[in-house]
């Protein structure tokens, strides 16, 4: 692998987190550790799907890893060198038009805002459903008071889309689970935030890695000069790696790092 990066990305769920054991791998901490101890200089970054108060809760900021940036949202929100370098927001009163039709229809809805999400309307059979799979803290109650949100999550079945759409022209809806909608005024895409990162530090799509693993790291692969697909990567994402690592309940991370001679 040439030449030797001058910055990384990381997807966080399969490839930092393992949903397995439910945990961030030991060898993984310990390894990017290692790294920044021996090059200080080198930022790194997250490129998630996962919004702020999300990743937060979750522990990544708990590592003991610097994370210099972060694109979240999946490219809504880009933060580097202590501002945003974009915020993709929804305006209010499409915002107020989307929770009056939930409301009406039993949907459970949480806000996304930069910094927090906050559960808008009641919780629903569908919303439950999520949280017995996904391991995600539940944000708390909040009345809409015009709070800046990037997306919103809508929990309903997909018999709802059709309506929802009809009903709401303003918003783009893409399902993510059977019984999850995310909902924003733009589709958000990881690959342009992370060129925002590359162009506020003056470096060039070739000094940039990036790891990850489902298919909205398809845009984070064609933003970077090296890519590496998780071993539990999707089959579209193995056919653009420049290298497939082990699976991240494998040590996935910290064997990808020995052999391609980042350490």
């Amino acid at each position: 692998m040439t030449p030797f990066p001058r910055c990384f990305f990381f997807d966080i769920d399969w490839t930092l987190f393992d949903h397995q054991k439910k945990e961030f791998p030991l060898s993984m901490v310990e390894t990017l550790k290692k790294f920044q101890k021996l090059h200080p200089e080198i930022p790194f970054f997250l490129c998630t799907a996962r919004d702020y108060d999300s990743f937060k809760r979750l522990g990544t900021l708990d590592l003991g890893i610097r994370f210099d940036g972060y694109v979240a949202s999946a490219g809504g929100v880009v933060f580097a060198k202590g501002k945003y370098l974009k915020k993709t927001l929804i305006l209010p009163s499409v915002v107020k038009k989307l929770l009056n039709y939930c409301e009406e229809n039993k949907i459970s809805v949480e806000g996304i805002g930069p910094l927090e999400r906050y559960t808008l309307t009641a919780n629903n059979d569908s919303r439950k459903r999520f949280y017995e799979i996904y391991f995600q803290a539940e944000p708390p109650r909040e009345t809409y008071n015009g709070q800046e949100l990037i997306g919103l999550n809508l929990f309903c079945r997909e018999e709802e889309d059709d309506r929802l759409e009809r009903y709401n022209p303003d918003l783009k809806f893409s399902r993510f689970f059977e019984d999850g909608v995310d909902c924003s005024s733009v589709p958000h895409e990881k690959g342009p935030g992370l060129s925002l990162i590359l162009e506020e530090y003056g470096l060039k799509k070739e000094d940039a890695i990036g790891f990850g693993d489902d298919l909205q790291d398809l845009s984070l692969a064609s933003h970077v000069g090296n890519f590496v697909c998780m071993g539990n990567g999707k089959p579209e994402l193995k056919r653009k790696a420049a290298y497939i690592a082990p699976n991240v309940y494998d040590d996935g991370i910290a064997r990808a790092f020995y052999a391609l001679g980042l350490l």
